[in-house]
């Protein structure tokens, strides 16, 4: 499915060992919920009458951000969007596409995603839905915010994306199906 190199999405840097989910956040909280434009607020934040599956505040973006070890550039930002979208059950084919077409055409041009972003967004939307947990959007980051970044991925078993992450998506090598990788 996947035929092209990933070499774009960015790893922050910070010992998941010993930093806070607070802490980890914090290298990724760049806009007030205010400073976030109204295209997006509509179809991505949970408090529009038609935001997508995969909603998600702000706040909590940010904390998936830390979990994931996930940068800020707009390869990022699809990658992680992907993921909770394709962790959330409601979604289905239809909200992919619409999604695609309204971040592509509808978002201010800062965030417009562009077609190559769209690669690391379907292997976002890959792997969400192979994790175990899902609805990554519902779940409470508030109750975690104290603990630390390894052991919030330890408690929501993100670990499997994680060694996905650090090994095959981040080298500039051809990307691997996702078939052959267990995610439950």
């Amino acid at each position: 499915m996947f035929n092209q190199p990933i070499t774009k999405i960015t790893k922050l840097q910070f010992n998941p060992q010993t930093t806070l989910l607070k802490d980890a956040k914090n290298l990724v909280c760049f806009d007030a919920q205010e400073a976030i434009p109204f295209w997006i607020w509509l179809w991505e934040n949970p408090g529009s009458p038609i935001a997508l599956p995969g909603k998600i505040s702000l706040d909590h973006h940010d904390c998936l951000h830390a979990i994931l070890g996930v940068g800020v550039s707009l390869e990022d930002e699809a990658f992680l969007i992907g993921v909770t979208m394709g962790s959330d059950t409601d979604l289905q084919e239809w909200h992919l596409k619409l999604f695609k077409f309204v971040s592509r055409f509808l978002y201010p041009k800062k965030f417009r995603f562009r077609t190559q972003d769209f690669f690391v967004f379907d292997l976002g939307v890959e792997l969400g839905r192979k994790l175990k947990i899902k609805n990554l959007n519902k779940i409470d980051f508030a109750l975690y915010e104290n603990k630390t970044v390894a052991e919030v991925r330890d408690a929501l078993g993100l670990n499997e994306i994680l060694l996905l992450l650090n090994s095959e998506l981040t080298q500039p090598q051809q990307a691997h199906s996702l078939q052959q990788f267990s995610f439950g």
